[in-house]
C-alpha cells in the first residue's frame, strides 16, 4: 500500500473552507428574507445590478488584468515585481477615490460631506507611487547591471536567493 503524495487533496474539506461555507450561506440568506418583501421591479434591478457586476469584472477588470499582465511580461525581469506592485496598488487608488471623484454621497444641505479636493489627493497619491516604481525598477536594474558587468554568478538577478524572493 503507497502513501499519497505529498499535497495530495484531502477527501473531505478543512473546519475553516466548512465554516467559511456556513457563513456565506447564513449572509446570502439574510439578503434574500431583506429582499423578500420588496416590489418584483425592485428585485429586477438587483438582479441586473448583480448580473452587471459580474460581466463588468469578468469582462473589463479581468480583460485588463490579463493585457496588463502580458505587457509586463515583456518588460526587463528585474522591472516586473515594481511595475506589477505600482499596478495593483493604482488600482486600489482608483478604487477608493472613484467615488469621492463622483461626489456620490454628496448633499447640498451639508457642505461638509465630501469638503476636500480628493482629485488632488489621488492625482498625488498616484504621482508618488510613480515615482516609488520608477526608483525602484532603476535600483533593480542597475543591481542586476551591475552583477552581470563584474563577472558574477548573477547573470540572472535571482541567483543565489530563494526562488521567488525576487518575482
Amino acid at each position: 500500500m503507497s502513501t499519497p503524495p505529498t499535497g495530495a487533496s484531502r477527501s473531505r474539506p478543512s473546519i475553516g473552507r466548512s465554516l467559511t461555507v456556513v457563513l456565506g450561506a447564513g449572509v446570502l440568506g439574510y439578503g434574500v428574507l431583506l429582499l423578500a418583501p420588496e416590489p418584483s421591479d425592485t428585485l429586477w434591478r438587483v438582479g441586473i445590478w448583480l448580473a452587471a457586476g459580474v460581466v463588468v469584472h469578468d469582462v473589463v477588470i479581468a480583460g485588463l488584468s490579463i493585457l496588463l499582465g502580458a505587457v509586463v511580461l515583456r518588460l526587463p525581469r528585474p522591472v516586473r515585481a515594481p511595475v506589477a506592485v505600482g499596478l495593483v496598488l493604482g488600482a486600489v487608488v482608483a478604487a477608493v477615490s472613484l467615488p469621492a471623484w463622483g461626489r456620490f454621497g454628496a448633499k447640498a444641505d451639508n457642505p461638509t460631506l465630501l469638503d476636500v479636493d480628493y482629485r488632488l489627493g489621488a492625482i498625488l497619491t498616484v504621482v508618488i507611487l510613480v515615482l516609488g516604481v520608477a526608483v525602484s525598477a532603476s535600483w533593480r536594474l542597475r543591481r542586476a547591471h551591475r552583477a552581470t558587468a563584474d563577472g558574477g554568478p548573477a547573470a540572472d538577478p535571482r541567483a543565489g536567493r530563494e526562488a521567488g524572493e525576487w518575482d
